[in-house]
């Protein structure tokens, strides 16, 4: 992932009350398998939606459907054996315009998801989102690059 794109996974929003925020990513199974979806309840309607503003492209991986390009904004659709798959965006907040934003939201709520971002739920509308969205790490590269990567220095311990 590009230091401009912001990435989260969709997560059901029935699902939200069992995450575990004090786990860290990705150490512990129950929180993975909460953001597994079951492929007949992805909205076909919404796929063209989105597929209209992030049309299809090859991922480097067979398993995973990618709408957009990876260096930009794109959805990811990462499928597993049966009918399970997870869904994830990630947005280039260089360019990202409100239409697709907007398509975004559209696409989270037919879906009726969350969005599990930096391992916390968020219940997600279009004021949250922007919030999530100014708050992160890729805009405030966008919005200052030198100053990001000298922040980022000072923190890294010498």
């Amino acid at each position: 992932m590009a230091v401009w794109q912001m990435d989260f996974y969709l997560i059901k929003i029935e699902n939200i009350k069992f995450y575990d925020e004090t786990k860290p990513w990705a150490s512990d199974d129950d929180n993975e398998n909460l953001l597994i979806w079951n492929t007949r309840d992805i909205k076909r309607a919404a796929i063209d939606n989105i597929s209209k503003l992030l049309p299809p492209e090859e991922n480097w991986s067979f398993t995973t459907e990618q709408f957009g390009c990876i260096e930009s904004t794109c959805l990811q659709i990462s499928h597993f054996e049966g009918d399970y798959c997870q869904i994830s965006f990630r947005l280039d907040l260089r360019n990202l315009g409100e239409k697709t934003l907007f398509e975004i939201l559209t696409f989270i709520n037919l879906h009726n998801a969350g969005v599990v971002y930096n391992n916390k739920c968020y219940q997600v509308n279009d004021v949250i989102l922007n919030d999530l969205i100014a708050s992160s790490n890729a805009k405030k590269y966008c919005d200052n690059p030198e100053k990001f990567l000298q922040d980022l220095k000072k923190e890294i311990p010498c």
